[in-house]
């Protein structure tokens, strides 16, 4: 179905180029971007091949469609290294789309060199570049890590939000820190923020890690009670404890 979405751009594209109809960056960089979101990957790097070979010049939208539509880390580090060699400046934007492939990977430690990276260039992190590299310390497992980024976004007067602290938890739940994971979720509700499905699901599994049976049942009965529906594997935790 999702495919489907991209299509009719594609025809648009063809059509034009039989009609002759001179095709420019805008042109392209539009089709790069229906491609990536139909997850037409293998079309949108076809065209960013096309324009190389025709001419038209690629900006920083190109290479941002271009490596929203990376399947793995390599080559969005790729582009982003040729961004950098042919003087194409890239933004916030780009930064996080790599950062978030390096998570995808469960590559931290490129995601880390990446996001301090940003500042060579004068490029300030905003909060989803913070939720990317947060997230890919979480799927690394490095939770100390993952912390301290929390930290220093809020050091740096940005508001975490609900994806912030369901990677953050998440964190914990890969180190095992289940009296942390419960921290944060007070931490939310500080913030008047309420936890979502994830943010409890994590937290939940931090505690059945740590053998916290106790702290398990009682997540899940106040998810009940604010309406928040587990998942299947949540619910098998809390009847294991």
């Amino acid at each position: 179905e999702k495919a489907g979405q991209g299509l009719p751009v594609l025809q648009l594209l063809v059509e034009m180029w039989n009609n002759q109809v001179d095709l420019n960056s805008v042109t392209y960089n539009s089709a790069m971007s229906a491609c990536q979101k139909a997850g037409l990957w293998d079309e949108a790097f076809q065209l960013l091949e096309e324009m190389q070979e025709t001419g038209v010049k690629r900006d920083a939208i190109t290479y941002s469609a271009a490596i929203s539509a990376c399947r793995d880390w390599e080559t969005a580090v790729g582009l982003l290294s040729q961004m950098h060699d042919q003087g194409v400046a890239a933004d916030v934007v780009v930064y996080g789309a790599v950062i978030s492939a390096c998570g995808r990977g469960k590559q931290a430690d490129w995601a880390m060199r990446l996001f301090r990276g940003m500042q060579a260039y004068d490029i300030d992190a905003d909060l989803v570049t913070y939720n990317a590299v947060i997230s890919a310390n979480s799927k690394a497992r490095q939770w100390e890590e993952a912390i301290s980024l929390l930290d220093e976004a809020a050091e740096n007067k940005l508001v975490p939000d609900v994806v912030t602290y369901g990677a953050a938890i998440s964190a914990c739940s890969s180190g095992m820190n289940w009296d942390l994971a419960l921290s944060l979720l007070s931490k939310m509700r500080a913030s008047y923020l309420a936890p979502d499905r994830v943010a409890f699901s994590t937290a939940i599994d931090a505690c059945s890690r740590a053998g916290q049976w106790t702290q398990v049942v009682q997540l899940l009965q106040v998810m009940r009670s604010e309406g928040v529906l587990p998942d299947e594997r949540t619910v098998l935790k809390a009847i294991s404890a």
